[in-house]
This record gives structure tokens, C-alpha cells and sequence, in this order.
């Protein structure tokens, strides 16, 4: 019995004794901290500092014995570190790492230290791609207490790639101050968009920072402008753009600053609007007592908030016995023993973070594992425009934006991603053009005002359609394309639409631009935007007379006389003959009277005979005497003489009438000495016949020399016999044809070019070729019927858009154009430039004469055939008449008479 009750009590003294001594544990447990920051980044040493004071006053629960703080430098060296973090003083239980470059030598320092030592670590350092220098491929158990989180420096960068996405930037500059850590996000701050950028480092001074501004602008062509930094450095550059008006249209501004935003100490003489991104508060500071800086500053408040829920965490798992009261380490010499390993595995500070679920004071802390630990900050996009020298801010909050992976825009209600179209500044660029029918035409109104308009400008619009850009269109007046002058030689400068480019007048030069080597050396060309071209002959279209009796115009009117009277004479011998021949029908009409054909040839009679001899069926019975025979046997040669003759000089007149122009081709054009040619002067077709005609001259002198020197060229005899030919090989077209424009009056400009084809004033009137571009030629064609372009084209090149040596646009332009071309835009403004050109007249006789004999020419035969019909119907008509009224009465009264 005594057992029995022996037994509970002792298992409650046991109990108790377990409790007493948990309690002893638990408040014997306490944290030593170390706190590490390196010379060139102080800050945080002096914000952690004050929250582990504040933890130690507000928080009963949690003791921090010993506070480390330890600041390194580049010199310091792996020993001196581990000999400060592990001092005979204390075994640190946490150490909180806020060295600032993953890149610096102090930052590895201090990882390869505590994961030397086992150290459970919380690093704020900022990220880098590959891991932290030191903490490279962590094991399982290491990853639980070697903990890293970036700090909203390393953060906040991920907004402006953001907003350059959503907002469709194609062109950006990145300007920090010396308060963000901008080398090792380089490469990754517009990762994976198509935006072309730049990263500066802001200059101090104000005249400084206006000259950095203004060479980005125009070298660079960026409009878009990030600024990162302090409110201070923010002053200054607003400062500067409204001093220097560097803040119109053609500019936007996107400040983001880790400051609470605090009133404008500038004094604005300008109106200027811009973009604030600043930290936007998550919860009330009000219940701690901090300083003003950790207020207003989220770095500050980072590293205040950080500092406290590690010590929070800590200190709850050591009440929860699962973090190990004292860590015991081994000298800075040797490395970790195996229970000291299996000790860090009870030592879970990634878990723990997860589970604490910390707010901070400008958003969560979220925890998942190294590379995807953050702070969900939270920046408020504002839309800000100052007034009245500064007196009044206009702000409108358009989203907020929320740090996460990814990070994420949170619009404000009624505002979308159309409310960031005021962020982009109007990229703006100057293009120059030169009158080019139909690719650039301009239209002058009453009021002054001018538009230009064609193929290239509607081209532009479409492109500008595609990459979101507005463009001021300026004439080069009196400018051709552009060449090189050639008194610098190589060095010559270049006039026309290439010397706006090359002298930086210019962003683009729109037009039906030929692609040469020269242009190329100095500009860069867009792929093609339309055929190849080159150049054409344009020459006066023969005028062919019409008439609808040409017919008869093949045999003159002494031979229609003649022929006329031939007839005559004909049936009137046949008439005689019928009349005294007593082998005659007349003569004889008891002997003829039985035959089945009885033909008096009375004199109409004849007439008929003679004419219907004339066609293919034949005259009938012919007369029976032998004297008529004859006669109609004359007559019949004569006739078909007659006919055949005036056939083939009517086929040969209808032929040749069509066919007068004998040119078709350039070398018929050299070949003949009739018609006078020539190009403009000083063009692009006169430049390429003067270099054809020297290429030739080469040519002809390098032969020379082989025929009077052969032993230059080979073995003397055998090459003296294959070189003994007194033809040459090669031909002289293009000297012969230069020698011959240099005796005609060139014209001066592509109108008085057109002016001597159509010779209108009378100085050649055997006619004139002129050669010219080929889109010239074939617009001038289409606005006048008179034109017409001969033979094909000679020398074709591409034509494109030109932009300057080495400019990003001739890959953007590039690319649109090759978009469109798949869409068939091309085809269509062709189409619409060409075909259904409103300038483009209707030229009805041109094609009648190509195909076929027009209706003005033959028409003659027609009228005979209707001028018989007539005469036929009233002959009809007149007998019809007098036999049905007049010779019945006539009939009566001579019955009644008798």
C-alpha cells in the first residue's frame, strides 16, 4: 500500500523538478548579436543598432546580452574577421550581415566566415545572379540558417523595367545617385525587353548634370529619363530641366526615390510635370520609437524591421527549445566539428522566418529559400504637375507598385495601362525630304500652311503606326539626293538629303532613295521599299495622223485621176464596140437569141461590168465581140494590178505608221545621230555615264598596252601572235554616248528635260531622248499622254529610307517595313500611287495603235458603205413613188386622149 502511493508523489516531484528547471533555462536564455557593415556603407550598422535598443525595452521576453559590431574594408582580412565575430567574449547566436556589394571583397569575406563556422546569418546584401560570392552552392542544412533578403535599393531597380515594359519604351537612360548600387544590375536591369538604355551615374554639379542630360538626348536620341536616388539629388535634376526647359514633350520624367516624399524646396519659374515613384507607409510606425530618418526612409526601415523580427524569431525558438541557447564553435583555424554540424541542424532560421510571417513598416517580409526572399514593398506611382512658380502640386495617383516575383502595377479605380501613356515622352524625329513624285509631293494652302503627301508619306505614317514615334517633316529645297563633293576628295562633304543626315539636321531621309557604295560609307540604308530602279529613256510619242479616208491617202490623186479615167475609157469602148461591131450581141440577135446569157451592153451596162470585174466574183458574161473581148481582158489586168498594188501600200501604210519610232533601246540610241539625248546635268544618271565612259577608256588603255607590250603578259612570241588582232574586243557605247550628250544642250533640271522631249520650243525638232530615273519617267508618263518611256531599265538599285551612320532606327525601321511587307502594305500603296494615282490621265488612242487599226482610220469605208445604202434607199423610194402614183395617171390620160 505504502508502494502504491509512493509512486505518484515521486512522479510529481520528478515533473516539478523538470518545470524548474525549464524555467531556469528558458530564463537563462539570451542573444548575442553581431552586426556587420563595411567602411564604404555604415548606415545600416547605426539603424540595426537602434533596433536591437528598441527590441530590449519594448519586448520583456527577449534579452540581447551582447551586441558585435564589427566593420569591415577591403584590407580586412578572413582571420581578422572570424577572430572579431568569434571573441572569448561570446558565441554569437545571430549575425546580421548588411555589407552592400555581393561583388567587394568585404561581402565575401564575411559569407565564407559564416558558412566556415556555421554562423546562423540573416544577409541583406544586394543580389547577384550566379549567388553570393562565399555562399555558392549551400547544402540543405546550410540553406536553413544562412538566409539572404535584398534590400529595396536591390529592389526598387525592378520598377523601372516594369514601367519600360508596360509603357512600350523603345529608348531609356538609367541616371542614380552614390546612395544606389547600380554596377551589378547592368546587365539585368531591362532584361528580356526591347528597350535600348542607358546607365549614367548622375553627375554633381547642376551644369554637369544638364550637359550629361543634353548629350543623352541628342547623341544617344533618349527622351525617357529614370532618375534614382535621393529627394535631394530628385531637387536637383528637376531643378535643372526647368532651367534649362529640358522638360516639353520630348522629355518624361520618372523619379523613384527610397524617401518618404516631403515638400518641393525648389522654386519653379517653369510648369513641369513628372512622375513620383516613392514608398507608400504598409502600417503605423506610431507604436515604436524611432527617428525621423528610419521614418521617411524605406532602406532605413528595412534594415530597423529587419533587424527586430530576426531577434523576435531567435528569441521565440529559443523558447520553443528549438534553437540550441548557446552555439559552440570551433577556433577561426580549423572547421566545424560533427556536433557542432548537427547542432545547425537544429537551427532552422529559414523555416522560422517563414512561420513568424513578419510585417514591416513599408511591407511583408517573405521568405521562401536564397534568390526568392523579398520585402513586399509597395511604391505609389504619382502623376505630379507644379504650377505658379511652385505654389501649387498637382498630384494624381495612378497605381501602385508592388515588389513580388514578379513585381505587379495595381491601378488605381478607372485607371489602366492607357494612364501611363502621359509617362513616355514624344519621341520626335526630324525628317527631310525632297520633292520626288509620286513618293514626295507637297500641297501649298491658302492659309499658309503646307502638307506633304505620297507614297513615302503614307509609308512613314504606317511605320510611325508601328513604333510609336511623331516626326516633323522638312523640305531640302533645291537638294537632290545627296552626293559627295569633289574638291576634299575622300573627305568631301555631301549635299542634299544625305548632308541633312550626315551634318545631323536629320534623323531619317524619306524617300525612293538609290543605294549606292558612296551613301553607304556615309549613311545607313532601311531594307528596300520598293522595286530595284534604275534609269529609262523618256521620249515625245509619235504622233500618227488619223483619217477616216487614209484608205485612200496610200495612192495619190493623179493616180485616182488616172484610174478614175481609165474606167471611163474602158466603158465607153465597150459601149462603142457593142454598138458597131457586127459580132455583137446588138448586132446579132437572131443568131443569139436561143442562148441562155443575152447581154446588151448598153453604157450602164458597162459601167457595171467594169466595176464588178473588180472584185472576186467577177463581171459575168462577157461581151461577144472580139474588140470587147479584148477590152475587158485589159481591163481585167489593169484591175487587178490596181488592187494588189493598193493593198500592199495600205498594209504597208498602217504598219509603218505605227512603227516610226525606230528607238527601243539605249544602244539604238548611240547608233543613230537623228535624235538628240542627254541626262540631267550633275544627276545620278549623268554621274553613271561618265564613270561607264572612263571604266571603257581603262579598258581600251590596258588593251593598247597588251597589243604594243605583249612581253608584259606571257611568253614573247606566243603572246605576241594571240595578241595580233587590230579589232578591239571591247566596246566603246558608253564614250561614244558621252561624247554625244556633251554636243546637245543638257537641261538643267528633270523639267526642262521634259520641256526639250516635247520640243516645245521648237530646238529640236528631229526630237529628243531624255534618260532619266525611272520613276521620274514613269509618273511623267502617267500624267501625260504625249510620253512615252523606251526600253527597259538600265543600272537598277535599291532604293530605301536613309538614317544616320550607325543610328539604332535602321533596325527598328528595318523591321517595321518587313513587317508590313508581309501584310502586303506595299502592294497597296503601290497600288494606290500608281494605279489609282488621281493625277494618272487616260491615254485611249495609245493602245489602238499597239494593238490594232483604230476606227479613225477606216472609218471612210464605212461612210461608202452607208452613203450607198442611202442613195439606194432613195433611188428605191423615187420609183416606188412614180411608178405607184405618177405613171398610173399619166397612163390614164393617154387612154382618155385617144
Amino acid at each position: 500500500m505504502q508502494t502504491t502511493l509512493a509512486s505518484p508523489t515521486c512522479i510529481s516531484l520528478l515533473f516539478l523538478v523538470v518545470l524548474v528547471g525549464v524555467a531556469i533555462t528558458i530564463t537563462d536564455a539570451s542573444i548575442d548579436i553581431v552586426l556587420v557593415t563595411e567602411d564604404t556603407y555604415d548606415f545600416p550598422r547605426h539603424i540595426m543598432r537602434d533596433a536591437v535598443d528598441y527590441v530590449n525595452r519594448t519586448f520583456a521576453d527577449i534579452r540581447v546580452d551582447n551586441i558585435v559590431e564589427i566593420v569591415v574594408n577591403q584590407s580586412t582580412t578572413e582571420q581578422e574577421v572570424c577572430e572579431q565575430i568569434i571573441s572569448g567574449k561570446t558565441n554569437p547566436t545571430i549575425l546580421m550581415d548588411a555589407t552592400l556589394n555581393p561583388e567587394n571583397k568585404p561581402s565575401s569575406t564575411v559569407k565564407i566566415i559564416t558558412r566556415k563556422m556555421g554562423i546562423p546569418t540573416l544577409s541583406a546584401t544586394y543580389s547577384k545572379r550566379n549567388g553570393l560570392n562565399g555562399w555558392q552552392n549551400l547544402n540543405k542544412e546550410e540553406k536553413n540558417f544562412l538566409v539572404h533578403i535584398p534590400p529595396p535599393g536591390d529592389m526598387i531597380t525592378s520598377v523601372v523595367k516594369d514601367i519600360a515594359s508596360i509603357v512600350n519604351m523603345s529608348r531609356a537612360a538609367v541616371l542614380f545617385d552614390e546612395t544606389v548600387l547600380m554596377n551589378h544590375r547592368y546587365s539585368t536591369i531591362m532584361e528580356n525587353i526591347p528597350t535600348r538604355h542607358v546607365i549614367q551615374q548622375l553627375e554633381d554639379s547642376e551644369s554637369a548634370i544638364k550637359t550629361q542630360i543634353s548629350q543623352i538626348h541628342y547623341d544617344a536620341m533618349i527622351s525617357n529619363f529614370f532618375v534614382i536616388g535621393s529627394l535631394s539629388t530628385i531637387m536637383k535634376t528637376l531643378k535643372v530641366a526647368q532651367n534649362y526647359s529640358l522638360h516639353d514633350s520630348e522629355y518624361a520624367w520618372i523619379f523613384i526615390t527610397m524617401e518618404k516624399e516631403s515638400e518641393h524646396p525648389v522654386i519653379f519659374h517653369q510648369d513641369i510635370k513628372f512622375v513620383m515613384i516613392s514608398p507608400e507607409l504598409a502600417r503605423t510606425t506610431n507604436t515604436r520609437t524611432v527617428s525621423k530618418t528610419i521614418e521617411n526612409t524605406l532602406e532605413a526601415s528595412f534594415y530597423y524591421d529587419l533587424t527586430e523580427a530576426a531577434l523576435r524569431v531567435v528569441s521565440k525558438q529559443q523558447e520553443m527549445l528549438k534553437w540550441p541557447l548557446q552555439l559552440t564553435y570551433t577556433d577561426c583555424n580549423n572547421k566545424m566539428l560533427e556536433e557542432q554540424k548537427s547542432e545547425r541542424k537544429n537551427t532552422k532560421l529559414l523555416d522560422s522566418l517563414q512561420q513568424m510571417l513578419f510585417d514591416g513598416s513599408y511591407g511583408k517580409f517573405v521568405f521562401a529559400q536564397n534568390g526568392k526572399n523579398y520585402q513586399e514593398i509597395q511604391l505609389s506611382v504619382e502623376n505630379k504637375t507644379i504650377t505658379d512658380f511652385g505654389k501649387h502640386v498637382h498630384t494624381k495617383k495612378i497605381a501602385t507598385w508592388k515588389y513580388g516575383l514578379p513585381g505587379k502595377l495595381i491601378f488605381q479605380s478607372g485607371k489602366s495601362v492607357k494612364s501611363f501613356s502621359r509617362i513616355k515622352a514624344q519621341t520626335v524625329y526630324n525628317v527631310t525630304v525632297t520633292i520626288q513624285p509620286p513618293f514626295v509631293m507637297k500641297q501649298k494652302f491658302k492659309n499658309g500652311t503646307t502638307k506633304f503627301y505620297g507614297y513615302a508619306i503614307d509609308l512613314l505614317k504606317l511605320i510611325q503606326k508601328e513604333l510609336h514615334f511623331e516626326y516633323n517633316i522638312k523640305e531640302c529645297v533645291d537638294c537632290d539626293f545627296g552626293r559627295k563633293s569633289q574638291d576634299a576628295g575622300l573627305n568631301g562633304n555631301w549635299s542634299g538629303l544625305i548632308g541633312e543626315l550626315e551634318n545631323d539636321r536629320a534623323h531619317i531621309a524619306a524617300g525612293a532613295i538609290p543605294v549606292t557604295r558612296e551613301r553607304l560609307e556615309a549613311v545607313d540604308f532601311t531594307v528596300p521599299i520598293y522595286d530595284m530602279v534604275g534609269y529609262q529613256i523618256l521620249m515625245k510619242l509619235p504622233k500618227v495622223p488619223n483619217s477616216m479616208f487614209k484608205f485612200l491617202s496610200v495612192l495619190e490623186l493623179n493616180v485616182w485621176i488616172l484610174i478614175i479615167c481609165c474606167y471611163v475609157f474602158s466603158c465607153l469602148l465597150l459601149f462603142v464596140y457593142h454598138l458597131i461591131s457586127p459580132f455583137s450581141y446588138r448586132n446579132n440577135k437572131q443568131k443569139y437569141g436561143t442562148d441562155r446569157e443575152r447581154r446588151d451592153f448598153s453604157m450602164d451596162e458597162c459601167m457595171w461590168f467594169c466595176m464588178i470585174s473588180l472584185t472576186p466574183q467577177g463581171g459575168g458574161e462577157a461581151p461577144r465581140n472580139i474588140s470587147g473581148k479584148l477590152v475587158a481582158a485589159t481591163w481585167w489586168a489593169f484591175g487587178f494590178i490596181a488592187i494588189v498594188s493598193f493593198t500592199a501600200n495600205l498594209a504597208a501604210s498602217l504598219t509603218v505608221s505605227r512603227m516610226e519610232s525606230t528607238i527601243s533601246s539605249l544602244e539604238d540610241l548611240v547608233n543613230q545621230h537623228k535624235v538628240k539625248y542627254a541626262p540631267e546635268a550633275n544627276s545620278d544618271a549623268m554621274i553613271y555615264f561618265e564613270r561607264m565612259a572612263y571604266i571603257e577608256e581603262i579598258f581600251y588603255q590596258k588593251w593598247k598596252n597588251m597589243t604594243i607590250e605583249p612581253t608584259k603578259f606571257g611568253n614573247k612570241v606566243k603572246t605576241k601572235t594571240k595578241l595580233s588582232v587590230f579589232d578591239y574586243p571591247l566596246g566603246n557605247k558608253y564614250t561614244k554616248l558621252l561624247a554625244n550628250i556633251y554636243k546637245t544642250t543638257i537641261p538643267y533640271s528633270f523639267e526642262d528635260g521634259v520641256k526639250s522631249v516635247l520640243n516645245l520650243d521648237n530646238s529640236h525638232p528631229n526630237g529628243f531622248a531624255f534618260i532619266a530615273d525611272a520613276i521620274q519617267v514613269k509618273y511623267a508618263t502617267l500624267k501625260d499622254c504625249d510620253l512615252i518611256a523606251v526600253g527597259n531599265e538600265f543600272s537598277r538599285k535599291p532604293v530605301a529610307f536613309a538614317v544616320q551612320k550607325g543610328s539604332y532606327l535602321k533596325d527598328q525601321l528595318s523591321t517595321a517595313l518587313l513587317k508590313l511587307l508581309n501584310e502586303r502594305s506595299l502592294e497597296r500603296l503601290n497600288e494606290i500611287w500608281w494605279d489609282k494615282n488621281p493625277e494618272k490621265v487616260r491615254c485611249s488612242s495609245s493602245e489602238a495603235q499597239v494593238d490594232g487599226i483604230d476606227i479613225s482610220n477606216v472609218g471612210g469605208v464605212f461612210i461608202i458603205i452607208g452613203t450607198g445604202v442611202a442613195i439606194a434607199i432613195i433611188i428605191v423610194t423615187v420609183q416606188f413613188c412614180y411608178y405607184n402614183n405618177y405613171k398610173p395617171r399619166k397612163d390614164t390620160k393617154k387612154k382618155l386622149g385617144q
